[in-house]
């Protein structure tokens, strides 16, 4: 009996903190994520080539990258230390936002958000947790 508890308690805790959506894939080495980069910052999308500024003078972190225009009315950065072959030049020292990528918030999943054209990585729904 307390054996099946265990279990029903375990698949009820595995339901609830499983992922919706699975990472797939590998990189190609494309560098779309180091050229179509967007800034999520207090909640918002930075817009305005002033608002990165302002950023990069808060958090010198943001210095290694530069603005190459907009998209969809939002503001696009490129990684200063994307080399001519795709590679990173400082890979062992590169921001967290490239160590994470592509983590995309379940939220922007749901709502059809993929990662960039050419990326090698994809998210699938997680087949485990829409069975339990």
């Amino acid at each position: 009996m307390a054996k099946n508890l265990s279990n029903k308690l375990l698949q009820f805790l595995n339901k609830i903190f499983s992922p919706k959506f699975i990472r797939s894939g590998s990189c190609k080495q494309c560098g779309q994520c180091c050229r179509k980069i967007t800034i999520n910052y207090h909640g918002k999308f930075l817009t305005e080539r002033y608002e990165f500024e302002q950023l990069q003078l808060e958090q010198p972190r943001y210095k290694n990258f530069f603005t190459t225009g907009k998209e969809d009315g939002v503001l696009v950065v490129t990684c200063k230390s994307l080399g001519y072959d795709n590679k990173c030049k400082s890979y062992r020292f590169r921001s967290l936002y490239c160590r994470i990528y592509p983590r995309i918030k379940t939220k922007y999943i749901a709502a059809g958000a993929q990662t960039l054209d050419g990326c090698g990585f994809y998210y699938e729904k997680n087949v485990t947790k829409s069975q339990n």
